[in-house]
């Protein structure tokens, strides 16, 4: 995904936005339990109450007995969903590993996506993975997750080859991409490659439209996290 020297004249665009549901499919809360949890803990009290009232009346177990044993299910329930579940995306197993990052273009995108993570709560509200493997798709270059209410949402670095030999119109496989995508539910950003390297990074050149299009970056990305500034 390196971007090479493009050789083209620039014309007024803004940066492409793909918007769909929430990957994360979140629900909001219900009992502070993020999303489909609640639905779990309902699981395990059930669960419990009918393993309750088997042991007590046809078996004639103690009810101390019964009452004990009835915990067992909640209790599995309640750490599947504190230990494993609540407060993490919606693949745990995601990883944050700057060595997979595939090019400079990543790297300096990368360095303004933890900017925006520090001047929006830093790392307890907000937790920045990359590399992320979806829908047998190319793995999707970063994805940030919102811990505070459960809603993701991926940052596609785009180079020149997501685009049409030396223009700016996505190509076909690109698109396609993004539409697998987004039948899955991602929530999409693209960073085309001509908004940060114009023979040389704009980044480093103190740009006013740079700033201008990492303002309007920042901006999606609280909409798409849902991200209420004050």
């Amino acid at each position: 995904m390196s971007p090479t020297t493009p050789n083209m004249s620039t014309t007024k665009s803004e940066l492409r936005f793909t918007d769909t549901n929430a990957a994360s499919d979140s629900k909001g809360r219900t009992w502070g339990l993020e999303g489909g949890l609640f639905w779990w803990l309902i699981g395990g009290i059930g669960a419990g109450i009918i393993v309750f009232f088997v042991l007590l009346v046809p078996m004639n177990s103690s009810l101390t007995f019964s009452f004990v044993a009835a915990l067992v299910p909640v209790s599995i329930c309640l750490a599947y969903i504190f230990a494993l579940r609540q407060g993490k995306p919606p693949g745990y197993a995601w990883r944050y590993r700057p060595e997979l990052r595939e090019s400079e273009f990543e790297i300096r995108v990368d360095e303004y996506l933890n900017e925006f993570i520090k001047t929006h709560g830093g790392n307890e509200n907000l937790e920045l993975f990359n590399q992320v493997e979806s829908c047998g798709q190319k793995r999707l270059d970063f994805v940030l997750f919102n811990k505070t209410n459960g809603e993701c949402c991926a940052v596609e670095v785009d180079g020149q080859d997501h685009f049409t030999e030396g223009g700016q119109t996505y190509s076909e496989a690109h698109l396609e991409r993004v539409v697998i995508l987004k039948r899955a539910g991602w929530k999409i950003v693209h960073v085309p490659y001509y908004r940060w390297y114009r023979g040389g990074w704009l980044c480093d050149k103190d740009n006013v439209k740079f700033k201008e299009h990492l303002k309007d970056l920042f901006q999606e990305l609280r909409s798409n996290l849902l991200i209420n500034i004050p």
